[in-house]
């Protein structure tokens, strides 16, 4: 029986999401292999496990300061995938709108917090695995990853709960980029076999990246002094850009 076959008639489900979506396409691969050999997809059944759950979620709260002096609560979110085939590649996106679901208002403000939170993660979460597939099957010796910073407040304005972008300014962006590269570094994510941001080309660029990679190899600097041991570590980082581009065009 096919995953379209369960669907009973008259029956209705709620639209899948962007996860959701992957997800089911590999819960059908999976039927399928079992369906034309069962022998192959016991042997291998293990794989599709690990292509279901990432690797890694993470996420943190960066206290930004703001050019008025005030502090914005933001919230970094990155996970990675899968680095079976290499380290981990994949954007790097602001997100400034999401949409909320209907009803969300008869929840607590907190409790919208989490859903909202949830909906950024799951983004996050099929663009890493997307990445992974994408890598795979163009042959690509690279891992699926993907990261955001959730540049949003949920607030009530009239009784009405609206989700309000947060637009920086330059100098807040820089401070927040090298915010990114910082704790990216200090919690061992960021690097030659881990993960390697870049922008979307929509609400990152090359610039934001640069200063995020900036900030990465003078916080190993700084370790270095502590850590003499990271030195090659310092030396690999500086190639990884390079390394992820001739990847791309040998595929």
């Amino acid at each position: 029986m096919s995953l379209d076959d369960t669907k009973q008639a008259g029956e209705e489900f709620p639209e899948l999401t962007a996860l959701g979506k992957i997800q089911s396409r590999i819960d059908k691969v999976k039927l399928i292999i079992q369906d034309k050999d069962v022998g192959f997809y016991n042997k291998h059944s293990h794989l599709f496990e690990r292509l279901e759950e990432p690797r890694q979620r993470f996420i943190d709260t960066i206290n930004l300061k703001m050019d008025d002096g005030s502090i914005k609560f933001v919230k970094l979110f990155l996970v990675q995938h899968n680095l079976a085939f290499g380290p981990g590649q994949g954007a790097l996106k602001f997100i400034k709108h999401v949409f909320l679901p209907e009803g969300i208002e008869k929840v607590s403000l907190a409790d919208i917090k989490d859903i909202v939170e949830n909906i950024v993660l799951e983004e996050v979460e099929s663009s890493a695995m997307e990445k992974s597939l994408y890598h795979a099957l163009h042959n690509v010796k690279l891992g699926g990853a993907s990261s955001a910073i959730m540049l949003i407040d949920i607030e009530d304005i009239e009784g009405e709960i609206k989700a309000v972008p947060i637009h920086l300014t330059e100098s807040e962006t820089v401070r927040l980029a090298r915010e990114v590269g910082n704790r990216l570094v200090k919690y061992r994510i960021m690097g030659p076999n881990g993960f390697w941001p870049e922008p979307d080309g929509v609400t990152t660029n090359e610039q934001i990246l640069n200063w995020v990679e900036d900030e990465a190899l003078n916080t190993l600097l700084v370790k270095q002094l502590l850590a003499p041991k990271e030195k090659d570590l310092i030396e690999i980082l500086g190639k990884v850009p390079d390394q992820i581009e001739q990847s791309f065009w040998k595929r």
